[in-house]
């Protein structure tokens, strides 16, 4: 009788596995079918993409023919050469670039439900499954041309491979096998050098405790086939970032706050690291309501002092590559921050899983209430703002629709002022919209100085009728430069879209 029950549950269980399945990859196509428009970050790169040869790729920054460079931020090369081989192949369009992005958020989440079920044997991590599959960051970046949907994947697949390696025998045809699929990550995934470094520390800690030498001298030779694989990624493409300044700066000035000033080491600096940890980690979780936060928080301290008490390999392995990547951000070589800290979900939210089970577990008597509060707490609010991707849009800077109007409207003689902001979107769509460059005027960025933007302005007194477009805007300078411009021009058209706005005006 108990076997036919436990039968049945099991198979209970794996039909939910699948019902979240589907329903996080239906979340996931849904928005990749909306073809939302490319906004400013995702237009650059396609803008890269599109410009760079090949050989371009190679060598970031050293373009100096005026054509966009990936130096703002070190995207991986492998991303970069696989999106511009679909691009060439499959031709210029927004669900191509999207392509690997939604690819990999789909193989995510199956490799995740695998991963999982090592950490959390028991049904309690469909709570870890269900969240991961409705994580509204986690859908969000499966449908944009940026790499943090791939480095989800690339940590997920590596958890796995740990995992077979604690697991299994080592042969020769496997060393091999997991030093490249190893070296071959880090050009998929910059940050991946965290999640490998810190798992392969774990595991030689792990088999030298236990006197396994055999398998320790085997991590060993992983190790040098992946940091082989390193070093020419390195002397291919890192290095041309450790030398450029630019980079350097820019990255450091939009991970502000991501960096821990750990050293020296003292007591009210530990503190502050602490609230730092968390108020990234709440943003890397998209952990917005106070209540959401505080829930999380605990379930994760929760589940940190259960792997440390009840499994130290599973802890060791999961925060070896948080630790690394702390250490970085420590030493200001990379920042613990949003978007760039998307890598570490996985371990999170296994973590957070583990906390929610401890919970459940000792609370036998009111187990239904206790497990109810636990869904309600994780699960309201990404279930709440599920809309977007219900809707297959995510409403930010949709400038296509507003530049189609445009060009319906225009007449010939008019001149298209675009705002610095929407220069990269602007750009990457004018061919498909038929617009020219000699009718285009592409505004300064002033934000030091607003009154420059009136200097800007007087320029288009030369013409008759111009149309002004606005989107990726810096606090309020439309405002402002639309103020300007009501002094010279009356304005007759006003289009309007998520985040973009145009506007046509007759100058007196």
């Amino acid at each position: 009788m108990n076997k036919s029950l436990n039968l049945n549950f099991l198979k209970t269980s794996e039909w939910i596995t699948l019902f979240i399945l589907t329903i996080g990859i239906a979340l996931r196509l849904n928005l990749y079918l909306g073809d939302c428009s490319l906004w400013h970050d995702e237009a650059k790169l396609a803008l890269t993409i599109n410009n760079l040869t090949f050989s371009e790729l190679f060598h970031p920054g050293t373009n100096s023919s005026g054509k966009p460079d990936v130096s703002f931020q070190p995207y991986p090369l492998g991303f970069l050469i696989l999106e511009k081989t679909l691009v060439n192949f499959l031709g210029d369009r927004e669900l191509i670039l999207r392509l690997f992005p939604f690819i990999s958020g789909v193989l995510s989440l199956v490799f995740f439900s695998i991963v999982i079920k090592f950490y959390i044997p028991s049904n309690v991590r469909l709570i870890g499954f269900g969240l991961f599959a409705v994580l509204p960051q986690l859908i969000y970046y499966s449908s944009e041309v940026r790499q943090y949907s791939s480095d989800v994947l690339i940590s997920v697949l590596l958890l796995l491979m740990i995992e077979f390696i604690l697991r299994d025998d080592l042969n020769k045809r496997r060393i091999i096998a997991f030093g490249l699929l190893g070296a071959v990550c880090i050009w998929f995934s910059t940050p991946s050098v965290f999640v490998w470094t810190g798992g392969f520390m774990a595991l030689i800690m792990i088999f030298a405790w236990e006197r396994n030498f055999k398998k320790t001298a085997q991590i060993f030779q992983i190790c040098l086939l992946w940091s082989m694989g390193l070093l020419i990624y390195y002397f291919c493409y890192l290095r041309y970032f450790v030398r450029n300044t630019e980079t350097i700066q820019v990255w450091n000035w939009d991970s502000e706050g991501g960096y821990f000033p750990v050293f020296p080491i003292t007591s009210l600096k530990i503190v502050s690291c602490i609230n730092q940890f968390i108020l990234e980690f709440r943003m890397a979780l998209y952990l917005l309501p106070t209540y959401q936060a505080i829930s999380t928080v605990s379930l994760f301290a929760i589940g940190t002092i259960s792997f440390i008490l009840l499994n130290g390999k599973r802890f060791l392995i999961l925060y070896s590559p948080v630790i690394m990547t702390l250490i970085a951000a420590g030493l200001k070589k990379y920042p613990f921050h949003q978007r760039l800290i998307f890598f570490l979900i996985p371990i999170f939210i296994i973590i957070i899983t583990c906390g929610a089970e401890q919970i459940i577990k000792r609370t036998r008597n009111i187990r239904p209430l206790v497990f109810m509060c636990i869904i309600s707490l994780l699960f309201f609010f990404p279930l709440r703002i599920m809309k977007y991707s219900i809707t297959g849009t995510n409403s930010h800077e949709e400038i296509k629709h507003v530049l189609a109007k445009i060009k319906e409207l225009k007449q010939p003689g008019e001149v298209i002022y675009v705002y610095y902001g929407a220069n990269a979107a602007f750009q990457y769509y004018a061919q498909r919209f038929g617009f020219k460059e000699e009718e285009c005027i592409f505004g300064i960025g002033a934000r030091e100085d607003t009154h420059r933007y009136n200097e800007d302005i007087q320029k288009l007194n030369q013409y008759k009728k111009v149309w002004l477009i606005f989107s990726h805007i810096h606090e309020n300078e439309d405002e402002i430069i639309l103020d300007y411009m009501d002094k010279i021009a009356k304005g007759l058209i006003r289009i309007t879209g998520p985040e973009v706005s145009a506007y046509l005006y007759k100058i007196d």
